[in-house]
């Protein structure tokens, strides 16, 4: 498993779960070694939000609600992991240009 490329798309990425739980979640992993490397992290959502955009707001939830909120320069590692992709999950061309 380690060694392969490894991506987890989170739709509905800009939602509260992922703010508060999932990313959080990942990054603690990500600074345990638990994770598969490479990773790659995909956020789909509705928010026009540019993948920086999406990394702050991913980091602030780390800050508010992760056990590892200290850990900088692990988030600075493992937040360029994460990119954005904009759409709606009801328009099909939204998923095939993903």
């Amino acid at each position: 498993m380690f060694g392969q490329p490894t991506t987890i798309v989170i739709f509905g990425a800009t939602g509260d779960l992922t703010r508060r739980t999932l990313i959080p979640a990942l990054f603690q992993l990500a600074c345990k070694g638990r994770l598969p490397d490479p990773l790659r992290i995909v956020g789909f959502g509705r928010r026009d939000y540019s993948d920086d955009r999406f990394r702050e707001f991913m980091g602030e939830g780390v800050q508010e609600f992760g056990q590892l909120a200290g850990r900088t320069g692990e988030w600075d590692t493992f937040a360029r992991s994460i990119s954005y992709f904009q759409g709606d999950l009801e328009t099909p061309a939204n998923i095939n240009s993903s």
